[in-house]
């Protein structure tokens, strides 16, 4: 276990860490590896309710699910505008990546609310 003055040397966002867990008496370790370094926070006793959080700041941390709900959406509505929108287009409508896009509705594929009809070129999409 490295003390306070090791933690100082090795950048600011270790020490944040460090002094947000000694404010929430949270006991947290830094073990060095031959590659790095290992961060352990030990866990409080189960039922206490501490949090890391600063006061007024609001969360900046995006939510995945809300994410893949809101492009699922986004998705399902392009395709009911126009059935024979292509992939690069999606992509290009949504500013995604293809492999994004391919995901979204291989996803939206396998919970069948999507389906091609016809071949790859010349087919449509109905969105169910």
């Amino acid at each position: 276990m490295y003390k306070s003055k090791d933690i100082e040397r090795w950048g600011s966002g270790i020490k944040r860490i460090h002094d947000e867990c000694v404010t929430a008496d949270i006991m947290v370790e830094f073990k060095r590896l031959k590659t790095g370094f290992v961060v352990v926070f030990h866990r409080p006793e189960w039922g206490t309710n501490i949090r890391l959080e600063k006061g007024d700041k609001k969360s900046k941390v995006k939510s995945k699910v809300k994410s893949k709900v809101k492009n699922n959406g986004k998705v399902i509505l392009l395709i009911r505008k126009n059935s024979v929108i292509t992939i690069p287009e999606i992509a290009q409508q949504l500013d995604l990546s293809l492999a994004g896009v391919e995901k979204i509705i291989r996803n939206l594929k396998q919970e069948q609310l999507l389906r091609r009809i016809g071949p790859a070129k010349g087919g449509y999409w109905e969105a169910l």
